[in-house]
């Protein structure tokens, strides 16, 4: 799995910044689980995959600092 973090930032002058960024999470968009259904080995459900992994996903924002 890869996430990415990309940020620019600018100055606005007399101390004041904004800036953009960008979070791409899952950025291969692999599928896999984080998790087991149960550890128990006589379970009907033992080893069975649990808590999978969201897919690609961006989120996009901006910052002002002053």
């Amino acid at each position: 799995m890869l996430d990415v973090n990309l940020q620019k930032e600018f100055g606005l002058g007399g101390g004041a910044h904004l800036g953009f960024f960008a979070y791409v999470l899952n950025a291969t968009n692999a599928s896999f689980n984080e998790d087991v259904q149960d550890r128990l080995g006589t379970s009907s459900s033992f080893g069975l995959a649990s808590g999978f992994v969201f897919p690609r996903r961006v989120m996009l924002g901006a910052r002002l600092r002053f």
